[in-house]
């Protein structure tokens, strides 16, 4: 009888050992980081924007732009005629690079190659433009420093194609707007630190999303990134939900491409393929 109770007794003890070892190795297996490879750059970087097909664009501070591969390859570089440093990239629409320079209120256009270079100035009277990005239907959002008006202009001769002082109700309190951009027919305005703002297509206002801590978004699919230099959340953009992580490395900007994860530091590139939770 002794025998057979030190038997269920050793069983049950390699039964339990056998289930947290399982567990264990789940949880080690969740959201682990792979690190590819480390690129070094011999400017500062300003900000960064990504393509469709995962090509990664980067500007420095001393306002030139930089176009890499997913790989993290050198594939072209634009040595800009502006002597301000580029506020806003945006690569995602396939055959145009958009950079804004908020200092000159000035943007420029290019193809994806970084060729043909065109530059504009912004004409909104005497008032500051805060923030400019391309619409999908390669029109201009512009976020006026006056009023914290959102507009679309015509790309080409500036005319006021939609206007909405949304944001008089939130003048009571301090707002920092630092990004904007037009993802699957919505508009994301970031409040850095408190909570990105998300509009429809004709500027009407459709919920918050909270962003406390959070210095700037990326996007992917369906998902939106929140992220500050040591961690991030991923958002579901249907249903809202939240994952979050840490990063395994200090960061100033992150972009996501598939499964792999660009982060990217004051003079370098870090790529890692990161297995989500």
């Amino acid at each position: 009888m002794m025998e057979k109770r030190l038997n269920l007794k050793l069983l049950s003890k390699l039964l339990l050992t056998t289930i947290f070892s399982s567990l264990a190795i789940g949880l080690l297996g969740q959201g682990n980081w792979e690190l590819e490879k480390r690129v070094d750059f011999n400017y500062q970087l300003s900000t960064t924007s990504i393509d469709r097909y995962g090509n990664l664009y980067c500007s420095s501070t001393q306002g030139d732009i930089y176009q890499y591969d997913g790989e993290g390859t050198l594939l072209n570089s634009l040595s800009s005629r502006q002597l301000g440093k580029v506020y806003l990239l945006e690569a995602s629409h396939g055959l145009r690079l958009f950079a804004f320079y908020q200092d000159l209120q000035e943007f420029l256009m290019t193809d994806r190659f970084l060729a043909n270079q065109r530059s504009y100035s912004i004409n909104r009277g005497n008032g500051l433009i805060r923030l400019a990005n391309l619409s999908m239907d390669l029109n201009l959002w512009v976020l006026d420093d006056d009023n914290l008006g959102i507009s679309k202009l015509d790309l080409n001769n500036q005319q006021v194609l939609l206007n909405h002082n949304w944001a008089q109700n939130i003048l009571d309190r301090s707002v920092n707007f630092t990004y904007i951009k037009e993802y699957k027919n919505r508009i994301y305005l970031l409040d850095q630190a408190k909570e990105v703002f998300v509009f429809d297509n004709m500027i009407n206002l459709l919920h918050t999303i909270e962003a406390q801590g959070v210095q700037k978004i990326a996007f992917f699919q369906n998902t939106l990134f929140l992220y500050d230099t040591s961690d991030f959340v991923s958002v579901d953009l249907n249903t809202l939900n939240r994952k979050k992580s840490p990063l395994p490395e200090k960061i100033i900007e992150m972009q996501v491409h598939k499964e792999r994860f660009y982060l990217f530091g004051e003079r370098s590139l870090s790529i890692y393929r990161y297995n989500p939770l």
